[in-house]
């Protein structure tokens, strides 16, 4: 089977949608198909690692201008299709699927009408809802950016998206039906993301072996809840003075947690590790005892979580303390791979941190859970497998 993703390759980083596509994609080549993708160096179709591309969006005039970012948006969106046609030109094999990810005007759905294939569109959220939590958009732009989003939403052949409740929304909010959207939740590198002893993680980062970290990975984006994790930092500190937290990536909130961290008198108990390698993110996780998703209601509750950070942290054999919002505190509870508290609610957080950090065999016997469950459930591998057959069932109708 060809499938043509059509998307641009971005560099792989953690907790990012890149991930996802790399690991999905790299499974899929694995499996025998071929992938045509573009990247901005030397397009190719043939099985080999996802290459490496680079490509900044909108800038800075977004924020300032809600409308001009529309046609930003449209802008990148046509270069993106110009390319592609382009790229199909230079090839002699025509593709039997488009595979393409949620954008704004759809134009992934457009290039499998013009190829005469199916079109399979994979949502992992919802754009307007995005950019109104993150502050991207607001006003009429909000407005219209909404209605586009409903009006090209539903059009391609299968939709896959990675939460239930992100199917619920669809059906009943976009009017698109249920036999077309298709659930596939996130999964793990299972080889990369494996236990590993403590110690030895601990002494290869040069941390401290005589203090317990509490880990958070991912992007300091406002619906991961990352403030209530630094308010409760004081209050962990009084119970268990070794406890450090390492809050491993960047984000836009980083100089506000900063603050934050400063004003409650907490600055020496946070560390900022800053983006690291993907490749190193386990020895993090595996220098850890609890690891924390602390995820807010605004956006997630609406199409709940399907996080790779859970997954990752499961994978690892670490027990883990994140809100209680479809896709993620219900996993932790029916595994018993974690506990579940009320989103942004320092108070429980810091409870059940401190019940974990003081409670080695219950962290152990949830490590050991996560870690079973995501080896039979949630390997990258089982993800792209159900992707493929949905591939092939879109090419047999």
């Amino acid at each position: 089977m060809n499938i043509f993703f059509y998307d641009i390759m971005r560099e792989k980083n953690l907790g990012t949608e890149s991930t996802h596509v790399y690991e999905v994609l790299n499974n899929i080549l694995k499996q025998g198909h071929n992938v045509l993708f573009y990247k901005s160096e030397k397009p190719m179709f043939k099985r080999e690692t996802i290459a490496n591309s680079k490509l900044n969006i909108w800038g800075n005039l977004r924020f300032k201008k809600p409308i001009i970012g529309i046609f930003l948006i449209f802008a990148t969106e046509m270069r993106m299709f110009l390319n592609a046609l382009l790229l199909l030109r230079k090839e002699k094999k025509k593709p039997d699927i488009v595979y393409y990810r949620h954008t704004m005007f759809n134009f992934g759905c457009l290039m499998s009408r013009w190829l005469g294939v199916p079109a399979i569109k994979e949502v992992n959220g919802l754009l307007a809802n995005e950019m109104q939590v993150t502050g991207a958009s607001r006003g009429f732009a909000l407005k219209i950016i909404n209605r586009i989003e409903k009006a090209s939403i539903g059009k391609a052949d299968r939709i896959i998206v990675v939460t239930s409740k992100l199917k619920d929304t669809l059906m009943h909010e976009y009017n698109i039906q249920e036999n077309k959207i298709e659930v596939i939740e996130n999964g793990a590198n299972i080889d990369l993301f494996r236990p590993m002893p403590i110690e030895t993680s601990k002494k290869e980062l040069n941390l401290n072996p005589g203090h317990s970290y509490i880990c958070f990975v991912g992007n300091f984006a406002a619906w991961q809840g990352l403030e209530y994790l630094i308010r409760c930092v004081p209050f962990v500190h009084e119970s268990c003075p070794d406890a450090r937290f390492l809050l491993v990536g960047d984000g836009t909130l980083k100089s506000k947690l900063l603050e934050m961290a400063r004003e409650l008198g907490v600055s020496e108990k946070v560390i900022f590790t800053g983006m690291v390698a993907y490749e190193k993110v386990p020895l993090y996780i595996n220098s850890s005892e609890v690891c924390v998703a602390p995820f807010i209601k605004m956006r997630n509750e609406r199409i709940g979580l399907s996080p790779l950070k859970l997954y990752e942290y499961m994978a690892c054999g670490k027990s883990v303390v994140a809100s209680n919002i479809t896709g993620v505190g219900n996993v932790l509870e029916k595994r018993t791979a974690g506990i579940s508290i009320e989103p942004e609610n320092p108070d429980e957080l810091s409870k059940a941190i401190i019940k974990l950090l003081k409670d080695e065999k219950l962290r152990d016997e949830m490590g050991r859970n996560g870690r079973e469950y995501v080896v039979k459930e949630h390997s990258w591998k089982s993800v792209a497998m159900k992707i493929i057959s949905i591939c092939e069932e879109s090419i047999k109708e």
